[in-house]
């Protein structure tokens, strides 16, 4: 779900600030991926836009597609003097110069059955080359227009590329079976003949290449942590450079050669000697993970965090730079509750199986976000469901159970040990909750699938109950959205089979499940379709008489 798209209907109930017309985003900034300087500008992405940075006046600046780009989902950046050019997952391209913008569509738009993902931009002197997911494509940055396409393989098969260099005369293409070259002023580079595949680390996995001081760099990647080595290569001669790593950049000047780690990061002059080293350790800041870094003339890191925007340091001097935003760019559900709008970011994955994903409660109030940090601490991973009573935030997890929050502080976890939440009963591995709402009481009610009692409730005075919802619902069944009507009657979405209504305060039979046969043949229900559509048809009286 995209987020801007989602929020809006919600937003509007709240915000004052907007005229009739006008939109906002509301992306997420915290997970910058790189950072690029053009003049007294840092322009850093993220996975769904940019924001700049201006090193002069301190402002900052969203760009995304409501005032700037051109898409969504940025795969890299790359700059030359006052251009910079933004490149797409699905291909597309933007080259910026100032208030000026070009689109160039045609990867985007090609007939070309393959990954267009563009993955890296290495740019030299006018051409700028563009490492995609078949191949190379060349752009001419004075024309604004693709100049060439490279397919290297075998026979002139795709290969995922993902960096290129240019140094000794020829052109590098880093790809994850190994290094290819071709000379790169040949005539003829779009013919597969023209490239060669280097018989040394042929079949290793090269994600970064640089060319620095007369040497290429190449990044030999690990899969695990700390396993990459970095070589330097003269043309013929391969020299271990680093080892033992988590390289995430290699960026050169003229002067100079940075290399970005996970926890640190290095400046080497022309000689190969390391003139400048951070730590993660050196800040007052819970998590970092660098995944990009620059050291400007003035000597100052400017750093792209996995988990804080923008970092800059400046000597003792450290800062954290980001727009206002939630924590991801998605919302698994978005709740309003009075001033205040909560967001709980986590979904499930297509066989409703927890995808693992760790986030915090986003929350909305007067413009501006602010984000809990405990939940990622407890590993409360998956959170798909979010309600609030009073002082208290509930949130519930697709494997974790359910957490009590009071303002951004974590309360509680509740899980089999503590409440009626039960694991999954065939494999007993985790809990399953995936829908949380209050009745009029002050109860707060759960699905929990693939339980023997697939509903609990916790009472207002902090007891917990679970129910059977009938022989008809077995332990292997999934459910979906939770609706509590005006007269506290539940109603559950089950995963291809139906809806379910339940009274906990019914003498006898306490459940009664609509299938098919009572929709009188029309098509099920899906997972994901709102539950008043079904509801309609119903009579439901206050006897709690179903009809």
């Amino acid at each position: 779900m995209f987020f801007l798209i989602s929020l809006i209907s919600s937003f509007q109930a709240i915000s004052q600030s907007l005229r009739v017309g006008e939109w906002r985003d509301h992306l997420s900034y915290i997970h910058a991926y790189d950072v690029c300087e053009v003049g007294n500008s840092m322009y850093i992405s993220t996975d769904r836009a940019l924001f700049e940075y201006n090193t002069l006046d301190n402002s900052i600046e969203r760009l995304n597609t409501l005032n700037s780009l051109s898409d969504i989902g940025v795969s890299s950046i790359g700059t030359s003097e006052s251009l910079l050019i933004v490149a797409y997952e699905n291909g597309n391209i933007d080259m910026i110069r100032g208030d000026t913008k070009v689109n160039l569509p045609d990867i985007k738009r090609a007939s070309l059955i393959a990954d267009k993902r563009i993955n890296h931009i290495n740019i030299d002197n006018n051409l700028a080359y563009l490492s995609c997911g078949f191949g190379v494509v060349v752009i001419d940055i004075n024309r604004e227009e693709v100049k060439d396409t490279y397919f290297i393989g075998e026979y002139g098969a795709q290969e995922n590329v993902l960096s290129t260099s240019i140094v000794h005369n020829y052109i590098y293409a880093a790809t994850n079976k190994g290094l290819y070259r071709a000379e790169a002023y040949e005539s003829n580079l779009a013919d597969y003949n023209s490239w060669e595949k280097l018989s040394a680390h042929s079949q290793s996995y090269i994600d970064m290449l640089e060319s620095f001081s007369g040497l290429l760099f190449v990044n030999l990647h690990g899969e695990e942590y700390n396993t990459d080595t970095l070589y330097h290569f003269d043309g013929t001669n391969w020299v271990v450079f680093e080892q033992e790593s988590s390289n995430m950049s290699i960026k050169a000047s003229s002067k100079q050669l940075v290399l970005t780690s996970r926890y640190n990061v290095s400046v080497f002059d022309q000689n190969l000697n390391r003139t400048h080293y951070l730590y993660s350790d050196q800040f007052n800041i819970e998590n970092t993970d660098f995944n990009s870094a620059i050291f400007s003339d003035k000597d100052e890191f400017w750093i792209a965090d996995k988990y804080n925007g923008l970092l800059h340091i400046d000597g003792d001097f450290f800062e954290s730079i980001k727009p206002s935003g939630p924590f991801l760019s998605d919302g698994g559900q978005i709740v309003n509750f009075g001033e205040e709008i909560l967001v709980a970011h986590g979904v499930k994955s297509e066989n409703w199986d927890p995808i693992w994903q760790k986030s915090e409660l986003s929350i909305l109030k007067k413009d501006n976000w602010t984000i809990s940090n405990a939940l990622k601490e407890e590993d409360f991973s998956d959170i798909v469901s979010v309600a609030k009573r009073g002082p208290t935030t509930y949130l519930a997890s697709f494997n974790k159970g359910l957490a009590a929050m009071t303002g951004l502080n974590l309360d509680e976890i509740f899980n089999e040990t503590n409440s009626s939440l039960q694991k999954r009963a065939i494999h007993d591995d985790w809990i399953e909750v995936g829908a949380i709402q209050f009745d009029s009481e002050g109860n707060l009610w759960c699905t929990n699938s693939q339980t023997y009692e697939p509903l609990s409730v916790k009472y207002a005075n902090g007891e917990w109950e679970s129910f059977s919802l009938g022989s008809g619902i077995t332990e292997t069944q999934d459910l979906a959205k939770l609706l509590i009507d005006k007269n506290d009657q539940k109603w559950v979405q089950l995963k291809n089979n139906g809806l379910i209504v339940f009274d906990e305060r019914r003498q006898g039979i306490k459940s009664r499940k609509l299938t098919n046969s009572e929709n009188q043949g029309k098509p099920s229900l899906k997972p994901r379709t709102l539950i008043c559509r079904r509801l309609r048809g119903r009579n439901l009286d206050r006897n709690r008489q179903w009809s």
